[in-house]
């Protein structure tokens, strides 16, 4: 039988699935049945895609929690420039400005940045909603913390990649934003999920 709040095989005698811990029903002959499924559709109840948190392990939430922390930042003041020389021609006494990481002047390859975060976001909220692990060719662990790891890369190019920086022999100073500083601070963050996750997929292999 299966669970037919997560799709979990549910074991013979069980009278919860160890997975979700939805209650399952025990007819008198002692054979389970989960809560809503006929008998006529035994092994063939269809898994219902629904979003459950619990199936996302701690190292998951931390990942998730730094990425979404670097999508915010994203819209920040990543750049800072302020008059350096008080006699430019090209700047006034106390004149500022400051760019996000995806403003009109320092976006490009920093896009790239947003769509990693997008992926990974996406990639975590995938293993929330579907009841079932899905197989691939690489383990979990190793995508959370490459997606993680990429990002975290560029957001640390992209900290010492100052688009005011040519504008310095004008007599304006470039300086990282606050946004940049979290920024990198999150992005580490999200990486040290994935080395969690590698953490505990290796203890669980070592008790197995």
């Amino acid at each position: 039988m299966f669970c037919a709040n997560c799709g979990n095989e549910v074991q013979e005698g069980e009278r919860s699935c160890v997975r979700c811990g939805a209650a399952t029903e025990v007819p008198a002959q002692g054979t389970p049945t989960t809560t809503g499924t006929s008998p006529g559709s035994r092994g063939t109840a269809s898994p219902q895609l629904s979003f459950n948190a619990s199936r996302l392990k701690v190292g998951d939430l931390v990942a998730a929690g730094g990425t979404f922390l670097v999508l915010i930042t994203l819209f920040l003041p990543w750049y800072s420039a302020s008059c350096a020389a008080t006699g430019s021609i090209f700047c006034q006494a106390n004149q500022s400005a400051h760019l996000s990481a995806l403003g009109a002047h320092s976006g490009g390859w920093r896009f790239l940045i947003l769509v990693l975060v997008i992926i990974t976001l996406g990639y975590l909220a995938a293993r929330a909603l579907l009841p079932n692990e899905v197989r691939l060719a690489v383990e979990h662990w190793q995508i959370v913390t490459g997606l993680t790891a990429a990002t975290a890369l560029l957001v640390l190019v992209s900290l010492f990649t100052n688009p005011f920086s040519p504008f310095r022999a004008l007599g304006i100073s470039a300086s990282p934003g606050f946004g940049s500083i979290i920024g990198i601070i999150a992005a580490l963050v999200a990486v040290a999920g994935g080395v969690m996750l590698r953490t505990a997929t290796t203890r669980t292999d070592q008790v197995a």
